[in-house]
């Protein structure tokens, strides 16, 4: 846990950068594709102890960055174009 929670703390300026460059919806499935790669690769793993489970958490940790970057920075977003297509601000309903 303490390598993938380290890992999304060292990737969410990289996922920023991503965002920046290909867009917020692009980006985002980009990183929940790598994070399915990482929760599939789980049910490959021995049923005994190996260190391939730090490189899944690194894997998923690259992945669910995406999840901390991409949803809070859509809604902004989300709430204006409701705003454009409505003309009434209704975020708070």
């Amino acid at each position: 846990m303490f390598v993938m929670l380290s890992t999304i703390g060292l990737f969410l300026y990289p996922m920023k950068m991503l965002t920046d460059r290909i867009g917020k919806g692009p980006s985002f499935a980009v990183g929940l594709g790598i994070a399915a790669i990482a929760c599939v690769g789980t049910f490959f793993l021995p049923h005994h102890p190996t260190p391939l489970i730090y490189l899944i958490g690194v894997l998923a940790g690259m992945g669910f960055s995406a999840q901390y970057v991409c949803p809070w920075s859509m809604l902004p977003d989300v709430i204006e174009y409701d705003e454009l297509l409505t003309g009434q601000r209704q975020e708070g309903l």
